[in-house]
């Protein structure tokens, strides 16, 4: 009986032991959003891994970046944050290393971004005809709900490409105050888009992303 209890609680305090080495894998990757200064945004997010296969990723990023005039607008400026978990189907026998981040995934995700803008020229954006308004601006304020599906190359255990697009719905609680410009960017969030004026929304992007563990 005595060898039996020992055995007993051998098995309890290895389960336990598995458990703990499980939940204390501390992984984390800091990202950068490789073609939001395109967008007119600098994004930056992190991932960090939970359990089974799960991570959780937060994303915030500035909006006011302007590298070219494709953008019309003379001054925006705001941000964005997104959060939610990524799903892994890589199994849990890759735990034992952090490549079970070197695959495909989903991601629930709520996004939500707001931004102000200001075109003092006195000129419409994109030449809008019959137009002689001599200051344009505006304020969008939305939150949305989107589902991710993406795949992550992690190599060498130090880099990380992740390719993603998402699909969603979303909810605008101010668009621009300018009508007139707002049909002529009907949609454009920098950090995401939307189709016209429905709520169906979508977003994709490439992140490269350096691993800490």
């Amino acid at each position: 009986m005595k060898n039996l209890s020992l055995i007993i609680l051998f098995i309890f305090f290895s389960g336990k032991t598995y458990c703990q080495s499980e939940d204390s894998l501390q992984i984390h990757i800091l990202k950068f959003d490789f073609f939001s200064p395109v967008m007119g945004c600098m994004g930056f997010s992190l991932e960090t891994y939970k359990k089974n296969c799960i991570s959780w990723e937060v994303e915030a990023g500035f909006i006011g970046i302007k590298l070219g005039d494709y953008i019309s607008y003379d001054h925006y400026l705001g941000g964005y944050f997104s959060v939610g978990p990524k799903i892994y189907f890589g199994g849990k026998k890759a735990l034992e290393n952090i490549f079970f981040l070197n695959h495909a995934y989903i991601k629930p995700e709520f996004l939500t971004s707001f931004f102000i803008i200001k075109d003092q020229n006195g000129d419409c954006p994109l030449g809008l005809p019959n137009c002689d308004a001599e200051t344009v601006n505006g304020v969008d304020f939305s939150a949305s709900l989107l589902m991710c599906v993406g795949k992550q190359w992690v190599l060498r255990k130090k880099l990380s490409f992740d390719i993603y697009c998402g699909l969603g719905y979303g909810y605008e609680f101010n668009n621009y105050i300018n009508q007139l410009d707002y049909d002529i960017y009907p949609g454009f969030k920098f950090s995401h888009m939307a189709f016209g004026y429905s709520p169906v929304v979508y977003d994709a992007g490439l992140s490269i992303g350096l691993v800490l563990n």
